[in-house]
């Protein structure tokens, strides 16, 4: 039975952050316009990672791919708290910045989900 890695939530969650931080960070020195299309385009750059590290983490059950998903969003939120909103103070007002945590959070599930009737290997 493949059980619930919290090295994987962790390790992931930190690792998404990090790659979305770099990429705003890399866009923001090269004095792009963070207009609604870049800042959705980074939302579902994170979604597609998220997908990506969803696979690695091979979730059996939506509970477990939602438990992936909630510890990638939580892990975000801290490190947007501690972090990223000393840079951009408004960052929580903005509903795009939701949709992006959204997808995130969804990613998992829709990995999980689309193995749903596809026999899988366990671990």
């Amino acid at each position: 039975m493949n059980k619930f890695s919290w090295s994987k939530a962790f390790g992931f969650g930190l690792l998404l952050w990090v790659s979305l931080f770099i990429i705003a960070t890399v866009l923001s020195v090269v004095h792009a316009t963070f207009s609604l299309w870049v800042v959705l385009a980074l939302g579902i750059v994170g979604a597609f990672i998220a997908y990506g590290f969803a696979v690695s983490a091979n979730p059996l059950g939506p509970a477990q791919a939602l438990g992936y998903g909630i510890s990638w969003v939580l892990i975000g939120l801290v490190l947007d708290a501690l972090i990223s909103r000393q840079i951009h103070s408004q960052i929580y007002g903005l509903w795009t910045y939701w949709f992006g945590y959204a997808m995130i959070l969804l990613a998992p599930w829709v990995e999980e989900a689309s193995h749903h009737h596809t026999p899988r290997l366990v671990e």
